[in-house]
């Protein structure tokens, strides 16, 4: 009868041990384990969770330093009354599809808020992913094999009625506005810390307040707590007009130049066209920049206005593929550090197809705006070096 009894006293004591001695954390498991005997630790935390029934796929060509990122943008809108268990299902389908892209990279991108154009405060709202549900979503790209960045950016909808552009806010005091803009990042950065996210980014499309000397601050302040990359995203008129950038690790461009070309334009006409915009701020190679949003909206006259998604207008499925085909020759041309599609939404099902066909900035669901994507990811553009 003893003997019976000591291998249930044995695997509970393991079960005891293995948090006490290696955090409690709900979705670390210890660096230096393989992957099994970090499934294993998964499994001791989370008994009956959908990681052992659904586990996410391996990325195909891992990214590797020196060759290019290629990402795409998850962008993520908490929902009321999620659980947890929700929460996994949505990240492995989501890592799983962003995989099936052939990418190597993932940027999850979230809404912060305001009051509006002219409020010192931000913070996170009803919407805002907490950092601990954030975690799960990284923690599955890395599973799979994908370089993780993690990206706040000011939603729009909290400067209405005056629907002014993030790039516009002019806060009444912008010392309590970076302030309050600390205090939002620190979580995320403690968590990007724990984590192994590869890089945080600190800004995005902050145009009337990219040049203030506030930023070093912010900079110092992310190193006490965050080791990996530092980047900012600055808007493409910025990157025209040559304007200074935050001194961070990296800069990426939300790259929606307008395209003065018809609806029937090749992927080579705008190719010129997108190599005329950078002249204007860089001439040459530009392996120090990453294109950090390539999007365009499904519309028939969208090359003139890529990134207005409210604007009425006749859907056409062909817009995507030629704008993805034309930025991603210009990318390899350019031979720019990476390159980031934007986007698909977290918690939206990729293997149904879309119901929208009004036009939008989304491209999940549009089977040959998904194929370009993949086209441009599985060039010979994208081989790891040597």
């Amino acid at each position: 009868m003893k003997r019976l009894t000591v291998l249930p006293l044995i695997l509970i004591a393991l079960v005891i041990a293995v948090p006490f001695f290696w955090g409690n954390h709900p979705v670390r498991a210890p660096q230096g384990l393989t992957a099994g005997a970090q499934d294993w630790v998964h499994s001791l935390r989370h008994p009956g969770t959908v990681r052992e029934r659904y586990p996410v796929d391996r990325v195909r060509r891992p990214w590797q330093p020196g060759a290019p990122r290629l990402g795409v943008h998850v962008y993520w809108e908490a929902r009321a009354g999620e659980t947890e268990q929700q929460t996994w299902e949505s990240a492995q389908r989501v890592v799983n599809y962003v995989v099936g892209l052939d990418s190597n990279a993932i940027a999850i991108s979230f809404p912060f808020y305001t009051s509006g154009p002219d409020s010192s405060e931000v913070d996170r709202g009803p919407q805002t992913p907490a950092p601990e549900r954030m975690a799960i979503l990284v923690h599955e790209a890395r599973l799979a094999g994908l370089r993780t960045t993690v990206r706040p950016i000011l939603d729009e909808k909290s400067l209405s009625p005056t629907n002014d552009w993030r790039g516009g806010i002019r806060p009444a005091s912008s010392k309590q506005w970076f302030q309050h803009y600390q205090d939002l990042l620190t979580p995320y950065l403690q968590m990007a810390q724990r984590e192994h996210v590869d890089t945080v980014t600190l800004g995005v499309e902050l145009n009337s307040l990219q040049t203030r000397t506030a930023w070093s601050q912010v900079i110092t302040d992310a190193r006490q707590i965050y080791t990996g990359e530092l980047a900012y995203d600055a808007n493409y008129d910025r990157f025209v007009a040559r304007a200074p950038n935050p001194a961070v690790d990296i800069t990426g461009i939300d790259a929606y130049f307008p395209v003065k070309r018809p609806p029937s334009a090749t992927a080579s006409e705008i190719s010129a066209s997108w190599e005329d915009w950078l002249d204007r701020g860089r001439t040459g190679p530009l392996p120090d920049l990453i294109f950090s949003e390539v999007g365009i909206v499904a519309r028939e006259d969208a090359f003139r206005s890529p990134s207005n998604f409210e604007k009425a207008g006749i859907f056409d499925a062909g817009i995507q593929p030629t704008w993805y085909e034309a930025v991603c020759a210009v990318a390899h041309d350019r031979q720019v550090a990476g390159i980031y599609f934007w986007k698909t939404d977290f918690g939206v099902d990729p293997t149904k197809p879309s119901k929208n066909t009004q036009g939008s900035l989304d491209f999940t669901g549009y089977p040959r705006a998904e194929q370009a994507i993949r086209d441009c990811f599985g060039s010979d553009w994208s081989a790891p070096p040597g």
